[in-house]
């Protein structure tokens, strides 16, 4: 699943900023972009996405602003000694209108010794780091929720087309179980008739419906509805679409996959028992929805 987190933790030394982006993976695949000031904590970083993250390609970048502060109170990297940058300024000016130069410019003055010099940074405790890191994935699971919301509800209108599918074929099933009683009786009636055979109507009757049986995918279409239901509790849905109330938030791992390929089998078998083409019509259409099932069910984590 896609999404972006930042979190940002502060002390009296240090600001800490944590960048976290996500995209869709397979897999779990994190990588960290830490300053050499922070290279050390890089494992802990990593633990911490992988305890928040079970699936995608995660960066998580941590960057440290500077550490002092100018009047204005802007971040500056350097500490500047103001009486001193007072006391050089005055001296160059005096020697400048002496000499009738123009007079220093900023730079200049800041460049002598004992002005300015370079804040050194100064590493910032782990926990900082780890508190920037777990408010940047605060924030990214709270993106990776509604772009999860969005495709709980696209799954859902696959499930709906599924379940239509399914209704047809199962408005269908007593024609062709029928057609076939009615095939099979009158092979038998021809078969007997043409080596001059009898037999009682009764037998006929029993081994038409033994043998009628096998086009009857009463079965076939229970389990696949069973695995609609399914399908639709793991999404956090019941079959009228409403949450039941002991729905918790979870990981649903690779059970989406799981349940389309068992919806995928299913549905084969009702067409090669079936034999009917009207019924071949809603098998083609169940494959090509669970072909979008799939292809969506890998982003949800």
């Amino acid at each position: 699943m896609t999404g972006f987190g930042v979190g940002k933790a502060e002390d009296d030394l240090h600001c800490v900023r944590a960048e976290i982006r996500s995209v869709n993976h397979r897999g779990l695949s994190v990588r960290t972009n830490l300053p050499p000031e922070c290279a050390i904590f890089e494992p802990a970083v990593d633990a911490a996405v992988r305890s928040s993250v079970t699936r995608g390609a995660v960066t998580c970048s941590v960057v440290l602003e500077p550490l002092a502060e100018a009047p204005d109170g802007s971040r500056s990297p350097l500490d500047i000694d103001e009486a001193a940058f007072v006391r050089h300024a005055k001296t160059l000016r005096d020697l400048a209108d002496l000499a009738g130069l123009r007079a220093p410019r900023f730079e200049t003055i800041l460049a002598l010794p004992g002005v300015s010099r370079k804040v050194d940074r100064v590493p910032p405790p782990e926990e900082l780091v780890l508190a920037a890191t777990r408010a940047a994935l605060s924030d990214l699971d709270a993106s990776r929720a509604r772009e999860g919301a969005l495709l709980t509800r696209e799954l859902l209108t696959y499930l709906d087309r599924l379940e239509s599918s399914l209704m047809g074929i199962e408005q269908r099933v007593p024609a062709v179980v029928a057609a076939y009683e009615e095939r099979l009786e009158q092979r038998i009636v021809d078969f007997l008739a043409r080596h001059g055979q009898t037999v009682d109507s009764v037998d006929v009757l029993r081994e038409v419906a033994l043998y009628a049986d096998k086009v009857d995918v009463k079965e076939e279409t229970v389990r696949f509805r069973a695995h609609l239901d399914e399908f639709r509790r793991l999404l956090g849905t019941d079959r009228d679409g409403d949450s039941p109330s002991d729905t918790t938030a979870r990981s649903v791992g690779r059970r989406p996959e799981f349940l389309s390929q068992e919806l995928l089998r299913e549905a084969n078998t009702i067409a090669a028992k079936s034999g009917d083409v009207l019924v071949a019509r809603e098998v083609v259409e169940i494959k090509a929805t669970l072909d979008r099932i799939r292809e969506q069910g890998q982003n949800l984590e």
